[in-house]
């Protein structure tokens, strides 16, 4: 929403006719349970409140007896008791603020048990709206224009088609170009992640499996587009783009994104070997590879030479040794795991051992266990390190994901009228999972949601140009509130 946009709902705002009406719900002492006789004074004061209109704000109190700890704790349970009540008798009315103060703002010295008794209250106030302007009705508005105007997280990197390259991503992914995959000349590679809840809600992203709803959880999602001057590359291949992730499960597998209205969804691709790379492993699969045994490389000699003299004339020989460092190169190099660890680790073998027919002649002449140990010492976190495998076959959405551990899900049901002009989504705290409503006249229905998780409930919606922004984190299982604020662009930005 624009800055004149904002100003005139403010001004709108302020010349509105409203009226506020306050009553004191009064406990007894130490106590926070609702009485039969207060839960009436509640529901005369909003005997006639038109949801449309009005709002309500509740501030909770006690007196002064007791430590400040505990009558702040007790505050909270009074204001706990009567939010309740209200939202599961009054389920259309918003409240606006719910505040608790322990024995912070007392309404007298409590000099006598009843003064202290009017002092152990819980305040509610109903604010309503006149509704001076009968023929101008709500109008909804599609919020999706606001959302996708969002400052983009998208990254452009360059790469030669001729050289390739090999690129580190903001979640110590790699992303891997290999040599002559695109044409001569510079590619520019325009890379979008979904890394976090800002990236899905700029993006749309969720993580949930397309056909059933089934709630996933995230190592990364990626979009990754190549160009060349202003033309997107047609005819990407499986292999072109190759993005290593790192993780620290082996359950992990790839989804490819379809578009649900305005939300990514998920399709599950089958599992493979090739998808998880471990470097340890790949050490030793380097040393098992059959092409390197019967050639008898892998001792601490020459493979060109038997003799004596022929072993010293290589050591000084560079055109020998170049030789002998391109034999051993080829032979590594029929080795299966051999592309993907020079992929990882060309920029790290390179500069530690200045080319790499250096380094398959330094391997050559090594045992397993002396190489373990050389690369431990330039590769950080070599032998904990673990990758998910994951090629860009086209320019949509690829996603590493598992199914979330969930033994027990429950449905949520956000009531009231929304559409596919609104965005609700679930972002949960402890994973990264992100799950979309499915929006209706009778409400929002989350479906299949892991019993116990911590989520979000962010709500965005539009109305007369007006961004309007409700966020509650809940526990699965509990009710979200529900309350709309107006909000400028920029709020959007800042959620997460």
């Amino acid at each position: 929403m624009n800055k004149l946009a904002f100003c005139v709902l403010l001004l709108a705002s302020a010349t509105q006719s409203f009226s506020q009406n306050t009553i004191s719900v009064l406990f007894n002492s130490d106590s926070y349970q609702l009485t039969p006789f207060q839960a009436d004074n509640i529901n005369v004061l909003l005997k006639d409140a038109d949801c449309k209109f009005c709002s309500i704000s509740i501030s909770a109190h006690t007196d002064p007896d007791g430590t400040d700890a505990y009558n702040v704790e007790l505050s909270r349970k009074r204001l706990t008791s009567v939010r309740n009540y209200l939202e599961k008798r009054y389920t259309c009315i918003t409240i606006q603020e719910a505040q608790h103060h322990g024995e912070n703002r007392l309404l007298n010295d409590s000099r006598t048990s009843a003064l202290k008794a009017l002092n152990r209250r819980v305040e509610l106030t109903l604010n309503c709206q006149d509704d001076n302007n009968d023929d101008q009705e709500d109008e909804l508005q599609d919020v999706w224009s606001s959302i996708n105007q969002l400052p983009s997280s998208e990254r452009t990197l360059t790469v030669d088609g001729a050289r390739g390259g090999r690129f580190e991503l903001d979640n110590g992914a790699i992303l891997y170009v290999g040599a002559n995959n695109f044409k001569p000349g510079q590619i520019n590679l325009r890379v979008s992640q979904g890394l976090n809840h800002s990236d899905a809600l700029k993006h749309g992203l969720t993580t949930q499996l397309n056909s059933t709803g089934e709630l996933l959880e995230s190592a990364g999602m990626y979009r990754i587009r190549a160009y060349q001057g202003s033309q997107l590359v047609p005819n990407l291949k499986a292999n072109d783009i190759r993005v290593y992730i790192p993780i620290e499960d082996e359950d992990y597998q790839t989804f490819t994104g379809v578009k649900n209205n305005n939300y990514v969804e998920w399709i599950a691709q089958e599992r493979s070997d090739l998808d998880f790379f471990k470097p340890t492993l790949a050490l030793q699969e380097l040393y098992r590879c059959s092409a390197l045994e019967s050639a008898g490389v892998g001792v601490k000699r020459n493979p060109f030479c038997g003799f004596f003299w022929c072993q010293v004339r290589s050591f000084f020989s560079k055109s020998r040794k170049k030789a002998i460092g391109n034999y051993c190169m080829g032979l590594f190099q029929s080795c299966e795991s051999y592309s993907p660890f020079m992929e990882l680790y060309s920029k790290e073998i390179i500069k530690e051992f200045g080319s790499e027919a250096a380094f398959t002649l330094f391997l050559a002449k090594s045992t397993p266990d002396e190489a373990l140990e050389r690369l431990k010492e330039i590769i950080p976190d070599f032998e904990a390190k673990k990758y998910f495998v994951m090629d860009m076959p086209d320019y949509n959405w690829i996603n590493c994901d598992r199914f979330a551990r969930a033994q027990n899900t429950t449905s949520v049901v956000v009531p009231g009228q929304y559409d596919e002009r609104v965005d609700a989504r679930l972002y949960f705290k402890d994973i990264n999972s992100v799950m979309a409503g499915t929006p209706s006249k009778n409400g929002i229905r989350f479906p299949r949601i892991p019993v116990g998780q911590i989520a979000t409930l962010v709500i965005v919606k539009k109305i007369n140009d007006v961004l309007m922004i409700s966020q509650d984190e809940f526990k699965v299982g509990e009710k979200p509130r529900i309350n709309f604020k107006p909000s400028k662009s920029e709020a959007l930005e800042s959620l997460f």
